[in-house]
């Protein structure tokens, strides 16, 4: 499916079936994860079977967003290919508090400009996307800098052997990767009307690094 769809492809689903085949569920449970690891960071993925055409990838991009079971991910948590291959490392986690008990009928509804300006920003990043033949750097900006090297300091700390972060290692690991790559989302979202294509070079600003910063903390 990702070559069928120039190497883009967004798996987004309200359950957690593919955990299942991660874990294995079509390969004599034995896990399976070699084309969403090389998705994640854009590694060419290359494939060759008897009897049909070869398919390469040169920068495959894999979206996932799923809802799913706190059981699911416990069990997954116990395939130990699964923790050490890095895949569940690659995942930001939210688990919030449940509302059950403290809810009301009388839900109110998404703001209509709020529901307009969301469509409308997604549908101009993804025909960019379309359009776009090669990658394009997005930078910090100079007062940026200086900030992320202060959160990327204070996360190294948090992952020595009397840090928070040591207790999950492999994913602690990856969470300043993750917070630069939030920080290049919202860059592009806060620029998807009107600034980015002709010639637009996008730049994190110290607002948006501090607002992915938070975001990491969260997670």
């Amino acid at each position: 499916l990702l070559s069928l769809n120039n190497g883009r492809l967004g798996i987004l689903s309200a359950e957690g079936g593919i955990f299942a085949v991660f874990a294995g569920r079509y390969s004599d449970n034995k896990p399976v994860n070699d084309v969403f690891l090389k998705a994640h960071v854009g590694d060419t993925i290359k494939v060759h079977r008897v009897g049909r055409e070869s398919e390469y990838i040169g920068q495959p991009a894999l979206t996932m967003g799923i809802c799913v079971q706190p059981t699911i991910l416990e069990n997954l948590g116990h395939k130990r290919l699964l923790q050490d291959s890095g895949l569940l490392a690659r995942f930001l986690f939210a688990i919030p508090e449940t509302s059950l008990g403290g809810g009301t009928f009388e839900t109110p509804a998404i703001p209509e400009d709020h529901r307009t300006t969301y469509f409308r920003i997604i549908r101009h990043i993804l025909e960019l996307a379309g359009e776009a033949d090669t990658l394009e750097t997005i930078r910090l900006s100079r007062e940026a800098v200086p900030r992320f090297r202060e959160f990327y300091a204070d996360v190294e700390g948090r992952l020595a052997e009397d840090g928070d972060l040591h207790s999950i290692l492999p994913w602690g690991g990856k969470l300043r990767g993750a917070v630069l790559r939030i920080a290049g989302l919202l860059e592009l979202t806060n620029n998807a009307q009107g600034r980015l294509g002709s010639g637009f070079t996008p730049e994190i600003s110290l607002q948006i690094i501090e607002s992915a910063i938070e975001i990491g903390g969260y997670l």
